[in-house]
């Protein structure tokens, strides 16, 4: 089946197929194909002005659809699988590259969720610290109680701390290392309130947790039935070296 048939059961790729062609794009002929344009925040278009990628998709015998997203180049950004056919649900190993093919990042996503060890790296190839995400996820502590979340969820939350916490210096030096367990409210407006120190590690890797927490935005409140209410985070963020490299983790929350 060519693309050419195929785009009569897909609207976005009835304007595709011209613009793939005015692109000077190749029209692969894989079976149950799908190829669409993308705009820079990766939102299909059949703008050519707009276009920054493109993206052919197939159903698998697995029941998954696997994605790869190429730069207009030819060479590939991003290829990984989904859930669904509307490609919204992350569900395998996923890999990312650099514009220059170098490999960006590369790790497993659950139902739409980042899970375990995330490789990272620069755009000239030099390693960055993994970041490693749970399993699991927060469930809710009884019923009818929907835990209070970052925005974007634990992933985001991870990220958050990944980007914005520094191993400090001297307890780098020392190859001091622990976990750091912070306590704080969320009231039913979400602010980030009697942020105090559960459990000590070290003053330098407890004073770093404690400002990372002060610097989150607003969280999504507990809900009691639809009514938001205040609850307690417990956060576990640990400081590790490992073959000379400090790595940050976050371990899971509870409430």
């Amino acid at each position: 089946m060519t693309l050419a048939s195929v785009a009569f059961n897909y609207p976005i790729l009835k304007k595709s197929v011209y613009l793939f062609t005015l692109l000077g794009l190749p029209l692969l002929t894989y079976s149950q194909t799908q190829r669409e344009l993308l705009s820079a925040s990766l939102d299909t278009t059949s703008l050519v002005g707009q276009a920054q990628y493109y993206r052919q998709s197939a159903a698998l015998d697995n029941g998954k659809y696997k994605a790869e997203v190429f730069f207009l180049s030819g060479k590939t950004k991003m290829i990984g699988e989904y859930l669904d056919q509307e490609l919204q649900i992350e569900d395998g190993f996923f890999q990312f590259f650099y514009w220059n093919g170098n490999l960006e990042s590369e790790g497993s996503f659950k139902a739409g969720r980042k899970v375990g060890i995330w490789k990272r790296f620069e755009s000239d190839g030099t390693p960055k610290p993994d970041r490693i995400y749970p399993q699991e996820t927060l469930q809710t502590s009884r019923e009818g109680h929907i835990p209070a979340s970052f925005p974007g969820g634990y992933s985001a939350l991870i990220d958050f701390i990944g980007d914005n916490t520094d191993y400090p210096v001297p307890a780098k030096i020392k190859e001091i290392e622990g976990t750091v367990k912070i306590a704080f409210n969320i009231n039913a407006e979400g602010e980030i309130l009697d942020i105090s120190l559960m459990e000590s590690a070290h003053f330098f890797l407890d004073q770093e947790s404690i400002k990372v927490v002060q610097s989150m935005p607003l969280w999504e409140p507990a809900l009691l039935g639809e009514k938001a209410v205040s609850s307690t985070f417990i956060l576990p963020i640990t400081f590790q070296i490992y073959e000379g490299k400090p790595i940050i983790t976050v371990g899971m929350g509870f409430q």
